[in-house]
C-alpha cells in the first residue's frame, strides 16, 4: 500500500503548468532613462512599456519564457528566463537596456567554435541521433534553429567554421588523430539562422588537405557565406574579407596560432594551402591590407590550450600586440571553454567564445556565449554576452542553473583583467562608461538551510562572497563550482531537445516529475537488482587531488543502501574500454531511512590524483530488504569541486574564481547571511 501511495503522489505531482505568472521589468536606454512605447513580445502576450519604462506580463506558467523587446531606432532585443530563476525573483526582472541606432554605429555577432558531423551521425549511448542522411537541410535547421533569433539581430554576423566541408570525407585525410568534414546543407542552415561569415583560420579547415581546401571554398562560394583565414597559398590566405556594413569598411581576418604537426602542417606556404599563420608577422601584414583599403581590422584568431581558465601568453601578446597596432577588434578561440574578456585600451580583447555548434560531450565545454559588439565609427562602444547551453550538442538559450553558470564564469575571468560585466536583463554588457571599482558590499540573507553547501544563485551571477555570517558571528566558508550541468533537472526536455547528462541504468522506471512547479528525477528499482544512476559522461576537465562533494536531496518510500563510486579513465584508456571496465572506486556507503520530505545528503572525497584523464560519480541504489521495489525522488545533484580552502574572509584572488556554490562547515539552519561585492 505505502508503494501505490508513493506512484500515485509521483503521477499527481507530474502535472502541466497551469497557473498564472506576473513578469516585471523595465526598459531604459544606456544613460538609464526610462524607454516609453517599447514593445515586448511572448510566445502569447503583447504590452508596452508606460512612461516610466516599466512593463508587466500575465503569463500562464511554463519551462520557458522568451521576450521579444522592439523599437523603432534601437536594436532588437531578445531575452529568455526559465520559470525557477523568474519565480527566485519574485517575477521582477534585472532592467533590460537597448542600443540605440545611429548612422555610425554597427552591431556585430560572433559564436564559437562550429561543426556539424561525427556525433551528430553517430551519438553515444544509444542517444537520438542529430542529422539524418535523407533530412538533412531539415536537421541543419533544427540544430540552430534555437539560436537563428538571437543571430538575425545583428548587423553581421561570423562564427568559427571548425571544419572542412565536402559531401563525404575524402582520400586526402591528413595525418592526423580527429578529422571532421561537415556537410554542404549545414552551411545553408548556417546561412538561414543569420550567419553572413565564417573565419576559416583553424586547425581543421586542412583536415583533407588541398582537395577538402577545395571544396570547401566550392561551397562557401554556392551558399553565399563570406569567409577568410585559409587559401589556396599563403598570398592568398593572408587576403582579410572585407564587407561594407552600414556604410563602413571592415576587413575580417581569421589566423591559427601555430603550424601543426610534424605530421600534418596546417597552415598556408608558397606552395600548400591551409590556414593563415597567426604569427606576429602575418597579423600585421593582415592589418596593413586593412589599413591600404581604408577598412577597419577585425581580428580573429585561434590558440591557447584547450580546456583552460586563461588564454596562452603567446595568444595574449600577440592579440594586444596586433590591437596596439591599429586593430579595431580581436576575438579568439580554440579552447573550447570560455575564457574572460578584456577591455584594453579602450578595445575588447575576447580569448575564448567556446562552442557553438559542437559534439564534445563532457560538461566543461557545453556553457559558452553570443558576443555582440557595437562599433561607432570602428570604435569599441559596448558588448554584451548572450549564455548559451549545447544541450545535447544543440545550441540553446542558456537559463536558470546554466546561465548562472556561464555568466559567473566569464564575470570571474574577466575580473583577473579588471574589466567588469554588469546585467541587462538575461545577459552580461561590457561598457566603457561601467568600468568604475565596487565599493560597497551586498548582504543576502539566507534562511531554513538543509545543507552545508549553498547554490550562489541566489546571489546572482555578479557576486563575489567575501564573507559568511551566522548569528552575526563570521563563520568559515570555501567556495567551488559545480560541475554536473542541469543538476537541478529544471528545463531536462526544453528547447525541445532532452538531456544527455545522466545514466540510468537497471530501473524499473524512471521520469522527470514536477511538485509545486519544482522539477526533480523519479526512478523505480527492481526487486533484487541493484539501479544504477549517476553521470553519463566522464568529466574531463578536473583539479586531481582536489577536496570534491557530492551533494544532493533525496525522497524515498523505504529503506535504500545507496553506495556512492567514483569511476575514471585512466591516461591514454580508450572511452569506452573506460566504461566498461574501469574499476568503480568506493567513496562511501549509506543506509538511508524512508523519507516523505526531501533530505540532504552530502558526501566528501577527493578527487583522482594523477594518471588519469577524466572521471564520473555513480550511485549504486538497492532496496531495503532487496526483494521488494522501492520509489525514490532525486533532486539538486551537484559534485562541487572546491577551489578554495576554509576560510573566514575572502582573499583578493577570491573574487577572480568561478564559484557556483559555498561551503559551510557545519548545518546552519538559520540566520545565515552572505556578505559579496
Amino acid at each position: 500500500m505505502k508503494n501505490i501511495l508513493f506512484a500515485i503522489l509521483i503521477y499527481l505531482t507530474n502535472f502541466s503548468y497551469a497557473y498564472a505568472l506576473s513578469i516585471t521589468s523595465k526598459v531604459t536606454d544606456e544613460a538609464n532613462i526610462p524607454l516609453t512605447g517599447v514593445s515586448i513580445t511572448s510566445a502569447t502576450e503583447y504590452v508596452t512599456t508606460t512612461n516610466d519604462g516599466t512593463f508587466t506580463l500575465k503569463l500562464n506558467t511554463q519551462d520557458i519564457y522568451q521576450l521579444t523587446i522592439e523599437k523603432k531606432g534601437f536594436y532588437k532585443s531578445i531575452h529568455t528566463f526559465s520559470y525557477s530563476e523568474i519565480n527566485d525573483s519574485q517575477g521582477r526582472l534585472t532592467p533590460i537596456v537597448l542600443v540605440k541606432k545611429q548612422p555610425d554605429r554597427v552591431m556585430l555577432a560572433f559564436a564559437g567554435d562550429t561543426m556539424m558531423t561525427r556525433r551528430y551521425y553517430q551519438p553515444y549511448f544509444n542517444h537520438p541521433t542529430l542529422l539524418h542522411t535523407d533530412s538533412l537541410l531539415a536537421d541543419s535547421k533544427n540544430i540552430v534553429r534555437a539560436m537563428k533569433p538571437y543571430l538575425e539581430i545583428a548587423d553581421f554576423t561570423s562564427v568559427n567554421l571548425e571544419t572542412t566541408i565536402a559531401e563525404q570525407a575524402m582520400d586526402s585525410r591528413a595525418d592526423k588523430s580527429i578529422n571532421f568534414v561537415s556537410h554542404p546543407k549545414t552551411l545553408n542552415a548556417l546561412k538561414w539562422a543569420g550567419v553572413d561569415y565564417v573565419t576559416l583560420g583553424n586547425n581543421h579547415i586542412y583536415d583533407f588537405q588541398q582537395q577538402g581546401l577545395e571544396q570547401t571554398f566550392k561551397y562557401l562560394d554556392l551558399s553565399d557565406i563570406a569567409y577568410s583565414g585559409a587559401g589556396l597559398n599563403s598570398k592568398d590566405a593572408i587576403q582579410p574579407h572585407i564587407e561594407h556594413i552600414n556604410n563602413q569598411p571592415f576587413a575580417f581576418s581569421g589566423f591559427v596560432g601555430w603550424p601543426g604537426t610534424s605530421k600534418s602542417t596546417e597552415v598556408a606556404t608558397q606552395s600548400q594551402g591551409g590556414a593563415t599563420l597567426g604569427n606576429s608577422n602575418n597579423l600585421l601584414e593582415s592589418l596593413n591590407i586593412a589599413t591600404k583599403q581604408q577598412a577597419r581590422a577585425i581580428i580573429q584568431y585561434h590558440g591557447s590550450q584547450e580546456y583552460t581558465n586563461e588564454p596562452t601568453l603567446v595568444t595574449e601578446q600577440r592579440l594586444k600586440h596586433v590591437l596596439d597596432s591599429g586593430a579595431a577588434l580581436a576575438i579568439a578561440h580554440h579552447p573550447h571553454v570560455t575564457q574572460g574578456i578584456e577591455l584594453y585600451n579602450d578595445k575588447l580583447l575576447a580569448y575564448s567564445l567556446g562552442n557553438f555548434i559542437f559534439d564534445q560531450n563532457f560538461s566543461a565545454t557545453q556553457h559558452s556565449f553570443i558576443l555582440y559588439v557595437w562599433m561607432d565609427n570602428g570604435q569599441f562602444h559596448r558588448a554584451e554576452l548572450v549564455p548559451i547551453y549545447l544541450k545535447g550538442y544543440k545550441p540553446t538559450p542558456a537559463v536558470g542553473e546554466h546561465k548562472h553558470q556561464t555568466l559567473q564564469r566569464i564575470s570571474a575571468l574577466s575580473k583577473r583583467r579588471n574589466t567588469l560585466l554588469t546585467a541587462s536583463g538575461a545577459h552580461a554588457v561590457l561598457s566603457k562608461n561601467l568600468q568604475s571599482k565596487v565599493t560597497s558590499s551586498k548582504h543576502h540573507s539566507l534562511s531554513k538551510l538543509e545543507t552545508t553547501i549553498i547554490n550562489t544563485k541566489k546571489l546572482g551571477w555578479q557576486a563575489c562572497p567575501i564573507a559568511v555570517h551566522v548569528n552575526n558571528t563570521p563563520a568559515p566558508y570555501r567556495l567551488g563550482t559545480n560541475l554536473i550541468n542541469g543538476s537541478d533537472f529544471e528545463n531536462f526536455a526544453s528547447f525541445n531537445v532532452k538531456e544527455r547528462q545522466w545514466l540510468i541504468e537497471n530501473a524499473a522506471h524512471s521520469e522527470i516529475v514536477s511538485s509545486n512547479l519544482n522539477q526533480a528525477m523519479s526512478l523505480t528499482t527492481k526487486p533484487q537488482q541493484p539501479l544504477w544512476f549517476g553521470i553519463q559522461n566522464f568529466r574531463r576537465v578536473y583539479e586531481p587531488d582536489t577536496p570534491v562533494s557530492l551533494s544532493f536531496k533525496i525522497k524515498n518510500n523505504s529503506k535504500l543502501k545507496i553506495t556512492a563510486y567514483w569511476q575514471g579513465r585512466k591516461n591514454g584508456q580508450p572511452l569506452f574500454d573506460a566504461y566498461t571496465n574501469s574499476e568503480k572506486q568506493l567513496i562511501q556507503e549509506l543506509n538511508i531511512d524512508s523519507n516523505e520530505v526531501f533530505k540532504y545528503v552530502d558526501i566528501e572525497f577527493q578527487s583522482p590524483r594523477r594518471g588519469y584523464k577524466s572521471y564520473r560519480v555513480l550511485l549504486e541504489i538497492q532496496a531495503i530488504p532487496s526483494q521488494q521495489q522501492a520509489h525514490l525522488i532525486l533532486d539538486d545533484i551537484a559534485l562541487v569541486e572546491w577551489r578554495t580552502a576554509y576560510q573566514k574572509a575572502a582573499k583578493p584572488s577570491d573574487c577572480f574564481t568561478p564559484s557556483t556554490h559555498i561551503g559551510l562547515k557545519a548545518i546552519l539552519p538559520n540566520n545565515v547571511e552572505v556578505l559579496s561585492y
